[in-house]
């Protein structure tokens, strides 16, 4: 079990925390946070003050079962296909003009044709968040732009590590390696040879992202190929632009920051990840994958079996329009007949959870009412599973006590490979990162 004096400091000192402006930690303190109280830390950056507070753990790592690991090292090992195929399917023409359009917003149309000076791997950073159910996990969200979290797996991975009965996944390597392919694979395909890395992490802001990617700097800085790396919260002015790769935060299409990346000559700078491929964590692509011609066409170039392991992966869904929800087999159901009970609504390209309505925790007329709501046509119909586990969090007196509540699990996928997973537990069954949430890494029993 982890101390709570030595364990917590140390967690806290090496980056496990949340980092909030003086406005964002008035309000969130009047919405509650942990039974515990946490380690807090002020902090000027800039001029502006902010409030650096510890992210708690649940004080055991999760034990996974043989085939829980197993389901995701096959995950792991078909997804660069997968992502593969969407592209082609996207280029190709296959999908037509309508999908096309739902998949890839106008605005975004013309980054398809971005050559990102790499091929493999095509989509180096996966993260799935899933929730765990009795016949295995289900995907629930494809997670593409950036390395999100993965330090703080293996940041916990070292306070758990002493736990000699568990296997624990090397999310330090895996990731290292990763940027090592993705810029030895720049190298070969555009003909610069054998060099050295001088790697630029670029953030929007200070935030709890910092730490995430000041710890994987601190990684990167150990490995014999790289010379540098900078974490910045701007972009270089163009005389110190003195860097051949790039690892992008969160700074998606529309940001300011985006802009300048475009900017930049992918013959010259390879940048992880590819700039034009945020379609692939669309969340149109649940409906899909099983659907019509296009699941046809993943089934013959996945073959049975991995086509099974992608469709018995996903939960089911459907599409909102006019008034019915439409499955991929091309079942429709009127939204009087939906059970609110077994369904949430969430917006196809969002995060973070922004827009996700479940309907279990609203009174029908609520529900009713953001279904028959036109801005919510062409939102996804998702089955809902809403998993409770007990874990183990220190008391208001700094006791351990057994708490039950909603988690939710993230598989690190680089590069083909499973290299982590984490776990968040809320109260809350809208389980993503937020003051009340509790942190653990999978393992598995020797």
């Amino acid at each position: 079990m982890l101390q709570k004096e030595q364990d917590f400091r140390q967690l806290f000192d090496n980056g496990l925390k949340y980092v909030y402006s003086e406005d964002e930690w008035d309000a969130l303190r009047k919405k509650g946070g942990k039974l515990y109280p946490s380690l807090t830390r002020e902090t000027i950056v800039n001029g502006e003050k902010y409030i650096e507070e510890s992210i708690q753990p649940i004080l055991y790592p999760v034990e996974l079962t043989d085939a829980e690991i197993s389901q995701l090292h096959n995950l792991a090992r078909l997804w660069p296909k997968i992502t593969m195929l969407q592209s082609w399917l996207v280029g190709c023409g296959v999908l037509g003009k309508y999908w096309i359009e739902k998949l890839v917003p106008s605005s975004e149309l013309q980054l398809l044709s971005i050559d990102a000076g790499y091929n493999e791997p095509w989509a180096p950073l996966i993260r799935l968040d899933l929730v765990r159910t009795a016949t295995g996990f289900k995907i629930i969200d494809i997670n593409y732009t950036r390395p999100a979290g993965v330090a703080d797996n293996f940041i916990l991975d070292r306070c758990y590590g002493h736990y000699d009965e568990y296997l624990h996944f090397n999310a330090v390597a895996g990731f290292c390696s990763t940027i090592k392919a993705t810029f030895d694979s720049w190298l070969n395909q555009c003909g610069h040879g054998k060099q050295n890395a001088k790697i630029i992490i670029l953030l929007d802001s200070y935030s709890g992202d910092w730490y995430n990617m000041k710890n994987l700097a601190d990684a990167l800085r150990a490995e014999s190929w790289v010379d540098r790396v900078e974490v910045a919260m701007a972009f270089p002015d163009n005389k110190n632009v003195n860097f051949n790769c790039l690892i992008r935060g969160k700074i998606k299409f529309g940001h300011q920051i985006f802009s300048r990346l475009l900017s930049l000559n992918s013959k010259e700078i390879c940048i992880v990840t590819p700039l034009g491929r945020r379609y692939l964590g669309n969340k149109y692509w649940f409906y899909l994958f099983s659907n019509g011609e296009v699941g046809g066409l993943l089934r013959q170039e996945l073959g049975e079996l991995d086509y099974e392991l992608l469709t018995s992966s996903c939960l089911m869904t459907g599409i909102l329009q006019d008034k019915f929800v439409e499955f991929s087999d091309s079942s429709q159901i009127h939204i009087s007949q939906l059970d609110r009970e077994r369904w949430l609504l969430k917006p196809p390209s969002g995060s973070s959870g922004k827009g996700i309505a479940i309907g279990a925790r609203l009174r029908q007329p609520d529900w009713f009412g953001r279904l028959l709501d036109k801005r919510n046509n062409g939102a996804i119909i998702q089955s809902y599973q809403p998993r409770q586990e007990q874990v183990v969090v220190y008391n208001a007196i700094g006791e351990p006590q057994s708490l039950t509540l909603y988690t939710k699990y993230g598989a690190f996928l680089y590069n083909g490979e499973l290299v982590g997973v984490e776990i968040m537990a809320r109260p809350s069954p809208l389980v993503h990162g937020a003051r009340d949430t509790y942190l653990s890494v999978g393992v598995a029993i020797k």
